[in-house]
């Protein structure tokens, strides 16, 4: 029975020590900008953002940026062109700091302080 119960606590540990939130902020309130995200979602992981354009036609650009929520002032943004109605894309987020546009690894960023956003949203 204790075996159990340390499994069990081991087990929610990992759960919750690996979980990752990163904040998704809604489209703005123009409402031309909302009816052309519409369907369009979007996920990071590991420096990457995939992208799923479900919004029932094609997009020909789309700009994803993020904010790092920290002492240091790190942006992100990544570019996706002709994403056609119904398909996935992945592309690497650019992360730089502001004062110089240095880059920065996103390795050494911690991902629940990372804060996206729709930028720019063209059919």
């Amino acid at each position: 029975m204790i075996k159990r119960l340390l499994q069990l606590l081991v087990c929610l540990l990992l759960m919750t020590v690996s979980a990752h939130a990163q904040k998704y902020l809604p489209p703005p309130n123009n409402e031309t900008f909302k009816e052309t995200v519409k369907g369009v979602s979007y996920t990071y992981l590991d420096g990457y953002i995939t992208v799923i354009n479900n919004s029932g036609h094609d997009l020909s650009v789309l700009t994803i940026m993020s904010e790092y929520n920290d002492d240091r002032k790190v942006n992100g943004i990544v570019f996706f062109e002709e994403l056609a109605a119904g398909s996935t894309h992945k592309q690497k987020v650019e992360f730089t700091l502001d004062s110089d546009e240095t880059k920065v690894d996103y390795k050494t960023l911690k991902p629940d302080l990372l804060i996206f956003s729709y930028l720019k949203a063209v059919r």
